[in-house]
């Protein structure tokens, strides 16, 4: 065997030992893994970070659009403003409110409708533009539920409780006269009994927040929109009485019954 070759034989071997050595010895192998994994990592706690700053920022807006809602609900359910009282003046207010900040085409349309029916037939038109959706769906499985718009069914064709109940703007005025009479037709028309007997608030209470998010790198826009029918302003029995008696006395039958000074004693 030539020299050289020796030398190389050695050299081979050397290598093949070092190159056993190196795979036996396990020490740094995680290192790798890693490397590998840690851009992973990276994703993962970024996204965890800009996730939990997205949800904070949401529950933040919300949190603010109701403190706005009930600061602008509570002055309105203590007011005596005409706005507030009046079936076609919170109607439409409250339309005018929910165009200006229109976010949900479809639950936005149909508070709309809602709040057009308030203005136009009182709340039995409110409440007939909310349920004549189910009423149309309804009608594709079942036969129809015949929704009216007025309240003719509730009141079952008794004029004292179409007055006492009605606070539309479309409706027959009650009969009678003398200043008393004249009142009961001022407010029977202004549909402003039921306010004034029930302490009822008419339109909407809106509480509106936006707040802009960076996530991922980009930059959006987060809006929350909050609304509520006004609860009734209460009322003493007194009034409550004094406006009911005014409307009975339009109808002979029972101001005849309740006789009082300027009707028929018992």
């Amino acid at each position: 065997m030539s020299r050289s070759h020796q030398i190389m034989t050695n050299i081979n071997a050397r290598f093949l030992r070092i190159a056993n050595r190196f795979h036996r010895d396990q020490r740094g192998t995680s290192l790798t893994e890693f490397v590998i994994c840690l851009p992973i990592f990276i994703l993962i706690f970024v996204g965890v970070v800009n996730l939990n700053k997205l949800q904070d920022k949401s529950m933040y807006i919300k949190l603010q659009a109701t403190n706005r809602l009930w600061t602008n609900a509570i002055p309105v359910q203590k007011s005596s403003v005409s706005i507030h009282m009046l079936p076609v003046a919170g109607g439409g207010k409250a339309t005018a409110e929910i165009a200006s900040h229109i976010k949900d085409p479809l639950s936005d349309t149909i508070g709309m409708a809602s709040t057009v029916g308030l203005a136009a037939t009182g709340h039995f038109g409110e409440s007939y533009a909310l349920v004549k959706p189910i009423d149309m769906m309804a009608d594709v499985f079942t036969s129809s539920m015949n929704l009216e718009m007025r309240g003719d069914p509730v009141y079952n064709g008794q004029e004292l409780a179409r007055d006492l109940l009605d606070d539309g703007l479309i409706k027959s005025l009650p009969s009678g006269s003398g200043p008393l009479a004249a009142f009961n037709a001022f407010i029977t028309a202004s549909g402003a009994r039921p306010a004034i007997a029930a302490g009822i608030r008419y339109g909407l209470a809106a509480g509106h927040a936006d707040a802009d998010v960076t996530f991922a790198g980009q930059s959006y826009q987060l809006s929350t929109v909050y609304d509520v029918l006004v609860a009734p302003k209460p009322t003493s029995e007194m009034v409550t009485t004094a406006v009911t008696r005014l409307a009975v006395e339009s109808h002979k039958p029972f101001s005849g019954v309740l006789g009082i000074a300027w009707s028929n004693g018992l």
